[in-house]
């Protein structure tokens, strides 16, 4: 069966393209539709956009108004300003008081002894120097000695200094304001040769899982619930309970974790000997730089080596957010009772040698070598 085709070619071709023209306006039709839909949906938005802003700049004005009309508007921005500081403030803030610490912690022994006449303290964030000016006094025959004084500047080099936090068992930290490391004289806490500090639980948010923990004050507080943290470990103690290990890790007991002081145990003849290192916390890594020296006589008229020399002082130091700071001697000694301490620190200056004088007169040098043998 065969079909034949009457329609003449050229008349086909018009028939498809005016199919194609339809769809092509049609397609052109949505599209405009769609379009214009999308502008109306922008201008609805742009409309509301004016105004709210319309809205909102009117309610600035109006608050503006009267922002400037309130007098003390200055005075509001700068302790608004302060505000956003304390953070910054708190991080920088620094402790001079602990100078008497750092000194009664290097000043020497008897017969020897090193008393100032004057001092003065350059605090800052990053550079930190000690001015002095004091005496020497060997306290014996030759009295004008410079071995005093290297002795001072010795000690001065070898001081160090630790700081850290108390935590409890589970190794949380707990807040300064329920430990107490002195007494009602600021004497330091020992028992035994080791320092302490109490650690007051009935206080308020000082230790939640204590049953008398509260709003409690602190002459009221049951003193049977307070519990001593040794600052420096029991070493062989907790390491038989296994509170301890060798490499000096603690856990599971109320400790103080040093931030300068590391700990180690070696086995020797069935005991332990235990270690205690300090190498990175030195106060004064320069020690004492005297500047000038002389020679003069105490107002008990004794023979005395004046000296004025500076002292720079590791800034760590004197931050008061480097908690439970201790200063330490190359001996171990450190303020105990800090008001006698201090007291015997100062003297008055000691006066120049008196013309005639001969035993003042000396040449310095001709004790400091004697002093050196």
């Amino acid at each position: 069966m065969f079909e034949i085709s009457l329609v003449p070619d050229i008349k086909a071709q018009a028939i498809k393209a005016q199919k194609l023209r339809n769809w092509i306006l049609f397609i052109c039709i949505i599209v405009s539709a769609v379009t214009i839909g999308v502008v109306a949906i922008l201008f609805g938005i742009k409309g509301s956009q004016d105004i709210f802003m319309t809205l909102q700049t009117s309610k600035i004005k109006t608050m503006s108004d009267k922002l400037a009309s309130f007098d003390n508007l200055g005075e509001f921005l700068t302790i608004q300003d302060e505000l956003g500081n304390l953070s910054t403030i708190a991080e920088n803030q620094q402790s001079a008081s602990r100078t008497f610490e750092f000194l009664g912690a290097v000043m020497p022994q008897e017969p020897d002894t090193v008393t100032l006449s004057e001092m003065t303290l350059s605090l800052s964030s990053d550079n930190t120097t000690l001015s002095i000016e004091g005496q020497a006094n060997a306290g014996q025959e030759p009295f004008i000695d410079y071995r005093v004084l290297e002795s001072f500047k010795k000690s001065i080099a070898m001081a160090t200094y630790d700081y850290g936090d108390y935590v409890d068992k589970n190794g949380n930290v707990i807040p300064a304001m329920c430990l107490t490391e002195r007494d009602e004289n600021g004497n330091a806490l020992v028992e035994n040769g080791s320092y302490y500090a109490i650690w007051q639980k009935g206080l308020k948010s000082c230790d939640p899982e204590h049953p008398n923990s509260g709003a409690v004050k602190v002459d009221d507080r049951n003193k049977d619930d307070d519990e001593k943290i040794y600052r420096t470990p029991q070493f062989d103690k907790w390491y038989k309970e296994k509170k301890m290990n060798l490499q000096g890790e603690i856990s599971g007991v109320a400790h103080f974790e040093s931030k300068c002081k590391t700990y180690s145990g070696i086995e020797v003849s069935n005991a332990i000997r235990w270690d205690t290192t300090n190498d990175s916390c030195l106060v004064a890594p320069e020690g004492l730089t005297v500047s000038e020296s002389s020679n003069g006589r105490a107002q008990n008229e004794e023979l005395v080596l004046r000296f004025v020399g500076d002292i720079v002082i590791e800034p760590e130091v004197f931050k008061t957010r480097n908690n439970f700071m201790v200063i330490s001697g190359p001996a171990g000694q450190n303020v105990t009772d800090s008001y006698e301490q201090i007291e015997s620190m100062f003297a008055n200056r000691a006066k120049d040698c008196a013309t005639g004088d001969a035993a003042c007169l000396v040449n310095p040098e001709d004790s400091n070598e004697s002093g050196d043998d």
